[in-house]
């Protein structure tokens, strides 16, 4: 129950860092750098229970890339791709009983340029059965660039631009409305290197970055 609830969070909580002499996609961006073997650890807490993940970029071209992201002995990899406004992202889907028929993404995960003021939104809207019974589920997140600070974390102290996201999900299944009330979140990201802390919630999950290379 656990791990289902932290993937259910992770979108929230990854929100959502540059380099030489390695593949590197055309999205790369300062406050998203994007290069081959990135790899990124964080800690922090979900649910009242402890949290250690690390995320791994990989597959990176001109049009793209992936994230793996490694829980204890889980593993889910996302897909990404370059565009004119910025990183779209397409998650993985793999929830036991699951049949997907379509998956429609919208907007970026995030666009190139930040400066506080900056307002994005990205979302998704998944079709499929869940043990055969009619599903729809419609994601959709708007973030803004509310300022930038500093912040500590266990990889060190970074100035990052601070970022307030509302996630809204409508689900259908079995004919039954099941919608949830909005999910608050704040993210840092910082110049370089990209998310350093995210909080989710109230009382907030905290997540900070612990490592990058």
């Amino acid at each position: 129950m656990f791990q289902r609830t932290l993937f259910r969070l992770l979108p929230a909580l990854l929100g959502t860092v540059l380099a030489t002499g390695t593949a590197q996609a055309a999205c790369s961006s300062p406050y998203y750098p994007v290069r081959e073997g990135l790899t990124r650890s964080y800690q922090g807490t979900v649910a009242g229970q402890k949290l250690a993940y690390t995320e791994t970029m990989s597959a990176v071209t001109a049009q793209g890339f992936k994230v793996t992201t490694t829980i204890g002995g889980n593993a889910v990899t996302a897909a990404f791709k370059c565009g004119p406004n910025g990183v779209t992202g397409s998650p993985s889907v793999s929830t036991p009983g699951l049949k997907v028929t379509s998956l429609t993404t919208r907007g970026v995960t995030q666009p190139p340029r930040l400066a506080v003021g900056t307002t994005w939104s990205s979302g998704v809207t998944l079709v499929g059965t869940v043990q055969g019974q009619p599903m729809r589920n419609e994601t959709n997140i708007t973030l803004k660039v509310v300022g930038r600070e500093k912040v500590k974390v266990p990889a060190g102290t970074f100035t990052a631009f601070k970022i307030e996201s509302t996630t809204t999900t409508k689900i259908t299944a079995a004919g039954q409305k099941l919608d949830t009330p909005p999910t608050r979140s704040t993210t840092w990201v910082a110049e370089g290197v990209g998310n350093v802390k995210s909080t989710v919630g109230s009382p907030p999950t905290s997540i900070e970055l612990v490592r990058y290379k």
